[in-house]
């Protein structure tokens, strides 16, 4: 064999990319309204999760039914219609967490609005979950006089009754 460098090159980038199958679920864009997504064919999405369309506009989980999911779009949905592609990311919605970002201003996929770099955040958060309970939380009737509490209360049927 002849000695090429580029043909070198070549040759190592072969020997470096994966081979095999690469699974992707694919949905399709039922519908689209005020800056949601109705999509079907991603049975295996999950709430919150980052969906991929067709130009690369990203889309957040908000609900999901049994043969339909819905999703806000995180970036502009131009070009994008009812019949088109959708893809799973697999990634959970997540923002950066520390000293980095305080006093910043960022959108939901954590890109700047404050015309500053990108902050430089070494964890990141999923955007929902439980809450800590707090070791020194009390009960809000332990903190408000009783004066505040309800005197009222509904019956079965919803009407207010005196307590």
């Amino acid at each position: 064999m002849h000695d090429d460098p580029a043909l070198d090159k070549l040759r190592e980038r072969i020997g470096a990319a994966p081979l095999g199958p690469a699974v992707e679920e694919r949905g399709t864009v039922i519908a689209l309204a005020h800056g949601l997504a109705t999509v079907s064919g991603l049975m295996g999405a999950g709430l919150n999760e980052i969906l991929i369309f067709e130009g690369s506009a990203r889309a957040l989980v908000l609900t999901m039914e049994e043969d339909r999911l819905n999703a806000a779009f995180l970036d502009p949905a131009d070009g994008i219609a009812a019949g088109s592609a959708v893809i799973r990311s697999g990634c959970i919605a997540s923002v950066p967490v520390g000293p980095a970002l305080l006093g910043r201003v960022l959108d939901p996929l954590a890109r700047p609005l404050d015309d500053m770099p990108a902050p430089d955040a070494t964890e990141a958060l999923p955007v929902e979950r439980h809450a800590r309970r707090s070791s020194t939380a009390t009960s809000w009737r332990n903190r408000l006089p009783p004066a505040f509490w309800s005197s009222t209360r509904c019956s079965p049927s919803g009407a207010a009754s005196a307590s």
